[in-house]
């Protein structure tokens, strides 16, 4: 993950997002650990509740958000 973050911050990124399955709720922890919140969710075709939650890390100080 900080290899991920390291690349972003020097490719001028200002935040990280990834998706994750709903049920997933152990990687939503560990994400939650390295600055990801929940952003929204997805369902997939043909489902009525979601499947997947996007989640995101912003890379900027506070101040720049």
């Amino acid at each position: 993950m900080e290899s991920a973050f390291e690349f972003a911050r020097s490719n001028e990124c200002s935040a990280l997002e990834l998706e994750t399955r709903v049920e997933l709720v152990e990687n939503h922890a560990t994400f939650a650990k390295f600055g990801f919140v929940k952003i929204g969710e997805s369902a997939h075709e043909g489902f009525d509740a979601p499947t997947s939650i996007r989640m995101r890390a912003n890379l900027l100080p506070t101040e720049l958000q």
